[in-house]
């Protein structure tokens, strides 16, 4: 009597095991929409527009409110918009810079929002610049007197700062990388590879 008891207690037991094996799982569900702020081409003080994308990859229309918060001390013409976006499609929300300040730096912190009909709230904080390059043609002597007037891009990587400027004349493009270094690595002369000092610039 005791050895049935027990052999029904482990059929029970290994049935249970095997209806959890067989159970679907429905994988995490991804953001609603996917946000990003686009870069600046002119400077924010001579009151540009700029524009925020909201992307939406699932299978169903996403229909909510995009808030966007810009630095402090900036006006804008408005900073929330309602949202109507297909599947698969992407809007483009402008927003008027109608009173900015330029940054020494060339960064500027922006917070987005989007809030969908349902409730459900997506936020990003990202960093945009002013990617812009003047018309001009410097002098190439490893002097910085010719650059004073470029609008500078800075980021730090590894606790170090890079200072990326740029103009352009014609059909050439010219830039000057100053990178926050104690000493310089150079490329080996008779190559082979080894570690040196480097900066990949990626234009699209």
């Amino acid at each position: 009597m005791t050895t049935r008891a027990h052999g029904v207690l482990l059929f029970v037991l290994i049935a249970a095991m095997l209806a959890g094996c067989g159970e679907r799982r429905t994988p995490p569900a991804g953001p609603a929409v996917a946000l990003r702020a686009e870069n600046l081409t002119v400077s924010p003080s001579t009151g540009p527009v700029t524009h925020v994308l909201v992307r939406n990859p699932g299978a169903e229309t996403y229909r909510g409110t995009v808030t966007a918060t810009f630095p402090d001390g900036w006006k804008m013409n408005t900073t929330c918009q309602d949202v109507t976006v297909r599947p698969g499609e992407t809007a483009r929300l402008a927003f008027a810079i109608e009173r900015g300040a330029d940054s020494a730096s060339n960064t500027y912190p922006v917070h987005l929002k989007a809030v969908s009909a349902d409730g459900t709230e997506v936020t990003r904080a990202q960093t945009i610049v002013c990617a812009s390059a003047p018309y001009f043609k410097p002098t190439i002597d490893g002097q910085t007197d010719d650059w004073k007037d470029a609008i500078a891009v800075t980021f730090a990587t590894g606790g170090r700062k890079t200072v990326v400027v740029t103009y352009w004349s014609r059909r050439s493009l010219s830039l000057l990388v100053a990178v926050e270094e104690d000493a310089l690595t150079p490329l080996p002369e008779q190559g082979g590879g080894g570690a040196c000092d480097a900066v990949q610039i990626a234009v699209s």
